[in-house]
């Protein structure tokens, strides 16, 4: 009986365990409906900026001259990383990627999410800022990242600035990823869209550099398309992240939730077992006693 009812128990633990990861799955599952929505957007509103930035970069130089005056020997990486655990392969893939493309000693780090932070650390790595955001992200919360990249920009900080990111392709693939915000480069442009293979599907258009009229002046024209571009595409990294996050961290409940669903019925029959085995052997003392008394 003893052992009937320990088996009673986990069955009853494990159910408990189910009704849990069954709850995190449809929270997971109703955040990433709402993120992925938001995301879907962004990448939209990508497609047809990139169709006005690649009309515009021959006649304002968008692409080119960035890298003029910089001597600074040291990279900035801004990575982008999930706040919460659950989805540990999601981090170690971009994490590993991030150490083997970058030297620690020549490099510093900006770090968005409590998981990055606490790996970066381990392994002794400058970190010049760090940034927790909500599930639902905002330009507003990335104030603080726009303004320290810029300032560090105009300053002539680094030399290069790149952001690392997992971009979400769907529910079941997130592709860990890094595109170049500093210098501003075509080719970069164009190795991020091979890497996530998603076509870039905008045409490079001539035209005579009397269409346009700039104001106030061709460089402030310039700077400010160049800052726009910077921080659009840091929002939208921080949504795929997240959306990745939401996505890796359903499938993650659900695997739980199925195998907590096989565990209970192999506690089951376990228990059924035990039981019959227990009603035989009770049958049988009474049948043996019965002979015994009548003999």
């Amino acid at each position: 009986m003893a052992n009937l009812k320990q088996i009673k128990a986990k069955i009853k633990s494990v159910g408990n365990l189910k009704k849990i990861t069954r709850a995190l799955e449809v929270v997971s599952t109703v955040k990433l409906q709402k993120i992925k929505n938001q995301a879907e957007g962004l990448k939209s509103y990508l497609m047809q900026i990139l169709r006005i930035f690649w009309t515009i970069s021959p006649k304002i130089d968008l692409f080119g001259q960035e890298r003029e005056n910089i001597n600074a020997t040291r990279t900035a990486v801004m990575v982008v990383t999930s706040e919460r655990g659950l989805c540990g392969w999601l981090n170690t893939k971009l994490l590993r990627k991030v150490l083997q493309e970058n030297d620690l000693a020549t490099t510093d780090f900006f770090v968005v999410g409590k998981k990055g932070l606490e790996f970066l650390k381990r392994v002794n790595a400058t970190i010049v800022g760090h940034l927790q955001v909500g599930d639902a992200v905002s330009s507003q919360e990335l104030l603080a990242v726009y303004t320290f990249f810029e300032q560090a920009i105009q300053k002539w900080h680094y030399n290069k600035v790149s952001l690392y990111f997992n971009f979400f392709r769907n529910s079941i693939i997130q592709i860990p990823t890094s595109i170049q915000v500093f210098p501003l480069s075509l080719t970069e442009i164009k190795m991020f869209f091979d890497g996530i293979e998603l076509p870039l599907a905008v045409p490079w258009t001539e035209h005579n550099a009397t269409d346009l009229l700039i104001e106030p002046s061709l460089e402030e024209v310039r700077q400010e398309v160049r800052r726009q571009i910077r921080n659009y595409v840091i929002l939208s990294a921080l949504v795929q992240n997240k959306t990745g996050e939401h996505a890796a961290r359903m499938i993650a409940m659900k695997n739980a939730k199925d195998n907590a669903t096989g565990f209970v019925k192999s506690l089951t029959l376990k228990f059924n077992k035990e039981r019959q085995a227990a009603i035989t052997k009770e049958i049988s003392e009474i049948v043996s006693a019965k002979i015994a008394i009548e003999g």
